[in-house]
């Protein structure tokens, strides 16, 4: 997958993004550092009670994510596809994306 810099945190950090599936075999999206090949971040969040196409993802876009999940959305806008719509899950109301990669 394509390498992105973003900026994170008061550095900048070299990702990529991993597909993965959850266990209820819906789209996760995770971040590995290209400096050690670890887990840096997910990009997305699973909230079995929501309904999703299987192209959908509910993009976590909140509390540690709030500083580099936007830029990561905002590089690669040929994956992420806004559907205007939200995952409600108790405080926090989370975008619903159509994931195209």
């Amino acid at each position: 997958m394509k390498k992105l810099t973003i900026n994170a945190f008061g550095s900048d950090q070299e990702i990529v993004l991993n597909k993965h599936e959850y266990g209820n075999n819906r789209i996760a999206i995770c971040a590995i550092s290209t400096d050690d090949q670890e887990l840096w971040g997910t990009l997305t969040v699973n909230i079995p009670e929501v309904e999703l196409a299987d192209d959908e993802i509910i993009v976590k876009d909140y509390s540690e994510n709030a500083t580099w999940v936007p830029q990561v959305i905002e590089q690669l806008p040929e994956l992420f596809e806004p559907t205007g719509r939200r995952a409600e899950s108790g405080f926090v109301s989370c975008p619903i994306y159509r994931y195209k990669g």
